[in-house]
């Protein structure tokens, strides 16, 4: 009896069992049922396990997207032969809309996710291109973290503002030099204390001035070589002080010297 052949693609809807929102063996291959199956229950019983195609596949490396229980895919046969189906592709339909609105907004596209299990429509990971003329952007969403590793240089830049905001704590530990070069202003606001700590030499050198203020009291040092010590009450201490100088000028109420 001659085999029967399979023309064409055909359309099914990826099944599993009702916990599941995935459902996928070791090779990546999932289950459907498909649209003329009239007894089939929806279930991991609906069909054999058929294989994914994917845009690049290696010996543990590729891209891989795997369907998810409910999607709508093409499904092809292999030389026609109904025993070696293949799942070629995926579709939108009715019900499962693209994520971004159509068409207003037709110069987006990208990858955008679902979280699992029971992700809702604001739970996902998402890398957008948007190719409208004068608006073109790059977003990157990241649904709980983000994690970036590069294994010898990066090089960051960026022709105009750069703008970074952190809800919560920063930490950066470099392990050999750090340098900072700014054309022009610096600003650094700290809402408490402010620590640093210096294992060997601290060095400050301003054009013209450095000034040192809390409250009423300051030290303020210029480039002609003047230094200035204002203050309520000014103590000097150690077990020895020398004062030298080819002029000195005390000016007081009252002068003690014991």
């Amino acid at each position: 009896k001659k085999k029967p052949v399979i023309n064409g693609v055909q359309t099914a809807i990826v099944t599993g069992d009702s916990a599941d929102e995935i459902m996928i063996d070791q090779f990546g291959r999932v289950k459907v049922q498909f649209d003329w199956d009239r007894e089939g229950k929806k279930d991991s019983k609906s069909s054999c396990w058929i294989r994914v195609s994917q845009n690049w596949a290696g010996k543990k490396w590729g891209a891989f997207f795997f369907p998810r229980v409910g999607q709508e895919v093409l499904v092809d046969f292999i030389n026609g032969d109904p025993d070696q189906p293949i799942i070629s592709g995926a579709v939108y339909n009715a019900d499962l809309m693209p994520p971004y609105a159509l068409p207003a907004e037709k110069t987006q596209s990208g990858i955008k996710t679902r979280s699992t299990k029971e992700g809702g429509a604001d739970n996902f990971n998402e890398l957008r291109f948007e190719d409208k003329k004068g608006s073109e952007l790059l977003y990157i969403q990241a649904e709980k973290d983000k994690q970036l590793y590069v294994k010898n240089d990066q090089n960051d830049k960026t022709d105009n503002d750069h703008n970074v905001e952190i809800g919560n704590d920063r930490k950066v530990d470099i392990a050999n030099n750090d340098s900072l070069k700014v054309a022009k202003n610096r600003i650094a606001e700290m809402g408490d204390n402010d620590t640093l700590k210096v294992g060997k030499t601290l060095n400050i050198e301003a054009g013209d001035e450095i000034i040192i203020k809390t409250g009423s009291a300051q030290i303020k040092m210029s480039s002609s070589g003047n230094i200035t010590i204002e203050g309520t009450n000014i103590d000097i201490k150690g077990s020895n002080v020398k004062v030298d100088g080819s002029a000195i000028t005390l000016s007081a109420g009252i002068i003690k010297l014991n």
